[in-house]
């Protein structure tokens, strides 16, 4: 609750990843054009990548201050386990930078022309898929915690393990507006996220214990 008061206390900061979601969702049609069907067909898609380029921009940083401000040692030697103050952090950041843009999500896709059945299918894979990509995401901001301008490397050091969720997340909202059952790929879905809630915090951990030394 501190962490997530203290990202609110910055406005700004905190509204970055949800602003910089809702331009890219309303220029995507301004390029494509006011086709109905085309709008339709890449609404799952475009959701989930302006969400993904969304995430990265909360997860710009997330270490950096606390390395360079003692924090971090601060958690290395108190009593509480390393991964569950990382879990925390992570969760922190989760709820104030990437829950609104879950939420957004199926209003973009409804104006987008997506079914209101579709846009709650849409919610339910970013509301499962997001949490697994901010901790992917965290273990590359841990790796790049010292560096004090590290985005463009984060960038390209986690977005190639976004791609799996990517595809399952808008193929399964695509599948679901074509008739099909996914309930295999909203398990699957899941199974991704509790495999990262359950192995990702202690990476997490091990990388910030690589970088500092500790």
């Amino acid at each position: 609750m501190r962490d997530v008061a203290l990202n609110w206390n910055d406005l700004g900061a905190a509204m970055r990843p949800v602003m910089f979601f809702a331009l890219v969702a309303v220029s995507f049609p301004l390029g494509l054009g006011a086709d109905p069907q085309l709008l339709r067909e890449v609404a799952p898609g475009l959701v989930w990548v302006a969400a993904l380029l969304s995430v990265l921009l909360a997860l710009d940083g997330l270490f950096r201050d606390d390395v360079l401000d003692g924090t971090l040692e601060q958690w290395l030697l108190s009593d509480l386990p390393l991964s569950l103050t990382v879990l925390s952090r992570v969760t922190a950041q989760w709820i104030a930078h990437v829950l609104p843009v879950v939420l957004m999500g199926p209003l973009v896709a409804l104006g987008l022309g997506l079914t209101f059945d579709t846009a709650l299918i849409l919610m339910a894979t970013l509301a499962l898929g997001t949490p697994t990509v901010m901790l992917l995401g965290s273990l590359g901001s841990a790796l790049l915690a010292p560096a004090r301008s590290g985005s463009g490397l984060l960038g390209l050091l986690v977005l190639p393990l976004f791609i799996p969720i990517l595809v399952f997340g808008a193929g399964t909202t695509m599948a679901y507006a074509g008739g099909a059952e996914v309930s295999a790929q909203m398990a699957l879905l899941g199974a991704m996220f509790v495999a990262a809630l359950s192995l990702l915090p202690a990476a997490i951990a091990a990388a910030l214990r690589i970088v500092t030394g500790g």
